[in-house]
């Protein structure tokens, strides 16, 4: 019995590591505060990857709900110039709380959209170029 109570405690705490996160500003437009995970940021020589928070200013009502911020895993190969969405999560709440209401698996390899847009910026910041 004892052993049941203590695999259960562990996958309880194991649930709530999922969502918790250390958020760290990254950058701010007209539209939303984007954050990035420390905890998720990794540098390779090839690839890079970074969990990032989208907490938009206004909310933007969808057919699956409201949505008040996202986070988005992303996958950038270095050498070619493109990433890759990993997961996709939206919450209604701000700075992505609670449980995701909808998500999205993984994605397509796609360019970067231009050095001056968030997509390039956060690019040239995952794979250490300045």
């Amino acid at each position: 019995m004892k052993r049941l109570i203590l695999i259960f405690f562990f996958l309880i705490i194991s649930t709530f590591s999922v969502y918790a996160s250390n958020w760290e500003k990254f950058t701010e437009t007209k539209s939303l505060k984007v954050y990035y995970d420390t905890q998720s940021f990794k540098v390779g020589t090839l690839y890079s990857y970074v969990n990032l928070l989208y907490d938009l200013k206004e909310p933007n009502v969808t057919s699956e709900g409201t949505v008040n911020s996202m986070t988005i895993y992303k996958q950038f190969n270095c050498k070619k110039e493109k990433f890759k969405i990993l997961k996709q999560n939206f919450f209604e709440t701000k700075m992505g709380k609670g449980k995701p209401f909808s998500s999205i698996g993984k994605g397509e390899w796609q360019p970067i959209n231009g050095s001056g847009s968030l997509d390039g910026f956060t690019f040239r910041a995952a794979c250490q170029i300045e």
